[in-house]
């Protein structure tokens, strides 16, 4: 005996999800990424405070290589930059990095620095010398690296905030006075808030990077950055 099959009917066979169901997966694949997001920009900033560190940390080994070929003395704090001439990047430092001319700009300047939120015709990186360990003048700065007094604490370049940066100078004492030469806390906050009326509102907001004049490079608060214990070379 045969069986005959019952064809399908229409409302068995179903085309597609419906409106609501399609609603629902939107509102999934939202709020998915609404928890991801925010990790993922905070993977990619960390990853960028590590290259930031390695950077500073280089031009630390260059210095101390640099000291080592000029009776312990360091570059002038105007003066260790990179300046282009023509198309060639020179500078008191270059000859110590091993890296092609093009890489140069990298290396003197923050990985997560913005350039549109600097000033105009101004210095072209962040990273800047503190003048008590570059040479400035014979009141602030030391006059050979022999000179500093707990070397594994003094910074001797910070990465400074984009709202404050303006030549290759980091002279920490103006700070109070005009609220320039801030360390920078783009790894660390949204906003870098770097020239707050309220010092207290400034000095106890995030970390930023440094090198000290051991050749270390460390995260550190802003506040230790503007601590003469720190910035102060002489200062034992």
């Amino acid at each position: 005996m045969s069986v005959r099959r019952r064809a399908p009917h229409l409302a068995d066979v179903r085309a597609g999800f419906t409106l609501v169901e399609l609603l629902v997966v939107i509102g999934i694949i939202a709020l998915l990424l609404a928890i991801l997001m925010p990790a993922l920009s905070r993977a990619r900033e960390s990853a960028r405070r590590v290259q930031c560190m390695s950077d500073l940390k280089q031009l630390g080994t260059a210095l101390m290589f640099y000291t080592q070929e000029n009776r312990g003395r360091f570059p002038g704090a105007w003066e260790w930059h990179p300046r282009l001439n023509g198309t060639t990047w020179e500078g008191p430092l270059l000859r110590y990095h091993g890296i092609s001319n093009a890489q140069v700009p990298k290396l003197y300047t923050c990985p997560s620095d913005d350039p549109e939120t600097r000033r105009a015709n101004r210095y072209p990186f962040t990273y800047t010398a503190n003048w008590h360990v570059f040479w400035f003048d014979p009141t602030r700065s030391v006059a050979k690296i022999t000179e500093i007094r707990r070397s594994s604490e003094k910074i001797m370049i910070i990465d400074e905030s984009s709202e404050t940066v303006d030549d290759s100078v980091w002279a920490p004492e103006n700070w109070f006075g005009d609220r320039q030469n801030m360390l920078s806390a783009r790894h660390d906050l949204r906003r870098e808030r770097a020239r707050e009326s309220n010092q207290e509102d400034t000095l106890k907001r995030g970390k930023g990077c440094v090198v000290f004049a051991d050749g270390r490079a460390d995260f550190i608060d802003r506040r230790l950055a503007m601590d003469a214990d720190y910035c102060d070379a002489k200062k034992p």
